[in-house]
């Protein structure tokens, strides 16, 4: 009895687990993740962004990003070396939007637009991340302090240049 107990306690706690592992990911595993690896190039600057992508995740706007069925999110985060005024691009596999969040002295400013009517210059670079492409002399005082990331389930990549 006390084996079948068991075998039957084994098995639901697996089903549970493999529940847990099968949602894509949690906002707060992408955004401890992201900080982590973003804290190894950048200190500071990874203070920075975790600040300013906590304030954006609690806009429904960007949660949506999250929370929607994605295989991977891309971010642009730019940041004022001076005044660390930010701003982040992030949208995901799906392409139906990109969310842009601007945080200042002033407060924030959060809006969404259409994928297709997102204009950057590292857009390209960021999806396709190719980083020979990507200028690394951006360390000058008063420039800006640039992060792009790619996360997937598999993976997670961050530059700062």
């Amino acid at each position: 009895m006390n084996k079948f107990i068991l075998i039957i306690i084994v098995f639901v706690f697996s089903v549970i687990l493999s529940c847990n592992s099968s949602k894509m990911f949690s906002e707060g595993d992408i955004l401890d993740r992201l900080f982590i690896e973003q804290k190894k190039i950048s200190p500071v600057m990874a203070d920075n962004f975790d600040y300013c992508r906590r304030i954006a995740i609690s806009k429904k706007e960007y949660r949506s990003l999250t929370q929607s069925k994605f295989d991977t999110l891309w971010l642009i985060e730019r940041a004022n070396e001076v005044d660390l005024s930010s701003s982040i691009a992030a949208w995901n596999s799906n392409r139906d939007f990109v969310v842009i969040f601007e945080l200042d002295i002033d407060g924030f400013n959060i809006k969404e637009i259409d994928y297709n009517s997102f204009k950057d210059p590292l857009k390209t670079i960021t999806e396709s991340f190719d980083t020979k492409v990507v200028d690394s002399n951006h360390d000058v005082l008063g420039s800006k302090k640039v992060f792009i990331s790619f996360v997937s389930k598999q993976s997670l990549v961050t530059l700062g240049f």
